[in-house]
């Protein structure tokens, strides 16, 4: 019998019709968690979940039959401001794509040792991004260093450790490999689109999450 669980792409589909953007990651998760509560009330939310001595989850879910479902968010965003809604929004451009490709992977990671150590457990990574360099494979068979880090659209990432190329300078703090348990298909899909500007379409990525290996 399979555990309760619940559909992060029906959350944004339904997020997305009453919030188009968001000021920051803080903004994205509270509203994720508040649409979560919406579409499921049977489930209790909790937000920043201790589960390791270090380590925190941004949302987990609890299902009625005592199954849980963590879920890490990532707002990845380039400059882009303007009215939404009456509302006046002013991002800021994270750049740096390199490190936040990494931090989503470690996200995998760390998704797939919280459900490992807790059976019943699922979990998923959740990003929404505004900047096309996240899920647009590169040109060229030029590698990169920061080459297994990539998650463009219809990219594998397959079990085994993801490190930097060799020459890679400074990595603030992100130097170690990752050891990735499990296979995924990355896939974006649409959000929403603010206007024209190179910064205005907004995709999300979501990555189901499978025990590690």
């Amino acid at each position: 019998m399979p555990y309760w669980t619940i559909d992060p792409s029906a959350i944004l589909k339904s997020l997305g019709a009453r919030r188009q953007v968001f000021h920051s990651e803080a903004d994205l998760q509270f509203e994720f968690a508040n649409e979560v509560r919406v579409l499921y009330p049977e489930a209790q939310i909790r937000l920043e979940v201790p589960l390791s001595p270090r380590e925190y989850a941004d949302i987990v879910v609890v299902g009625p039959d005592d199954s849980a479902v963590v879920i890490e968010l990532k707002y990845l965003t380039r400059k882009w401001s303007g009215p939404v809604a009456g509302e006046q929004f002013a991002l800021k451009n994270h750049s740096a794509l390199d490190l936040r490709r990494y931090d989503v992977m470690k996200d995998i990671r760390r998704v797939e040792q919280f459900i490992a150590e807790r059976p019943g457990w699922s979990g998923y990574v959740v990003t929404l991004a505004n900047d096309a360099g996240y899920w647009t494979p590169p040109r060229g068979e030029r590698v990169s260093n920061d080459s297994e880090f990539r998650i463009h659209d219809g990219v594998v990432i397959n079990p085994g450790p993801r490190g930097w190329a060799s020459k890679t300078a400074s990595t603030r703090k992100r130097e170690a490999a990752i050891h990735i348990g499990g296979t995924y298909a990355l896939r974006w899909a649409d959000y929403t689109t603010l206007d024209a500007s190179i910064a205005g379409a907004f995709r999300y990525l979501i990555v189901p999450v499978s025990l590690s290996e």
